[in-house]
């Protein structure tokens, strides 16, 4: 009989599992807000747009944002995301292209950012935090996922999430990602799909991490020993300490220039239209 009881709970737990499933994603899609891809944006007023430059204007709780327009830059400008408990990314990229995400400050979630298949992204200046809303599911601040290529994380503050990074899909090339702070990420700071490897350095500096307990001998700020993440990845020169993310290191020209071309030579054009029509 105790077995049976038991049998009989394990299956209402699973039910109620479903269930709950079933209505966070019912919950993501009427609680969306978009970024179309001919420019237009839906789901709130609390963004403007110079060109190819998307700016924030308030916080946006409760909703999750849906990029699906190429070429531009969508700047937080500090101000919060998240409150959002559905299991999608708070900020989700779908099939784009020359993307930079910065200066967002993200809480409160399952995922805060999430790049599905996409090129060319750069995530720039972020803080997010918080990212472990479920006991299931592996929570992330960043999950990167589908074919996606050419993605540079850099600056970023990733703090006391259940995971750093998340990395499942093994066909992801030229993903760098380096001037991070991984501090406190309970499970752990990055998980890697086996055999897939990433680059966390930029040739002279890392990231730093809270669980990096290696010496700096010659004091230059830099760890004597890697940060071995697994075999197949390692941060071959730690910081020994945070970030000023404030100051943003550069991203390879493959990412961010493509975008600030784009995003200036939009402003340029818009102007002209205006000098013309008066």
């Amino acid at each position: 009989m105790n077995k049976f009881l038991t049998l009989i709970l394990i299956i209402l737990l699973c039910l109620v599992w479903i269930i709950s499933l079933n209505i966070g994603i019912v919950k993501a899609q009427n609680n969306t807000f978009y970024i179309r891809a001919d420019g237009t944006f839906e789901g709130t007023d609390r963004i403007q747009c110079d060109g190819a430059v998307y700016t924030l204007t308030g916080g946006i709780l409760g909703k999750r944002v849906i990029v699906e327009k190429s070429n531009i830059i969508i700047d937080g400008n500090g101000t919060l995301l998240g409150n959002y408990d559905g299991f999608e990314g708070v900020i989700s990229l779908h099939n784009v292209r020359n993307v930079m995400i910065k200066n967002c400050i993200i809480k409160d979630c399952i995922y805060g950012i999430e790049v599905n298949s996409s090129s060319h992204v750069t995530l720039l200046g972020n803080k997010i935090s918080e990212a472990d809303m479920s006991m299931f599911w592996p929570a992330a601040a960043i999950h990167i996922k589908y074919e996606t290529s050419n993605i540079c994380i850099t600056g970023n503050d990733i703090t006391n999430n259940k995971w750093g990074i998340i990395h499942c899909i093994e066909d992801s090339p030229n993903l760098v990602i380096h001037h991070n702070n991984f501090v406190e990420n309970y499970e752990n700071d990055v998980y890697v799909l086996p055999e897939f490897s990433a680059t966390w350095d930029d040739g002279k500096e890392g990231n730093y991490w809270s669980t990096y307990n290696g010496a700096d001998s010659n004091g230059d700020g830099i760890g004597d020993k890697p940060y071995v993440i697994d075999e197949n990845n390692q941060d071959n020169y730690p910081l020994m300490n945070p970030v000023d993310i404030a100051t943003i290191p550069e991203c390879p020209s493959w990412t961010i220039l493509p975008a600030f071309l784009i995003a200036t030579l939009s402003v340029v054009v818009v102007r002209k239209k205006l000098v013309k029509s008066s």
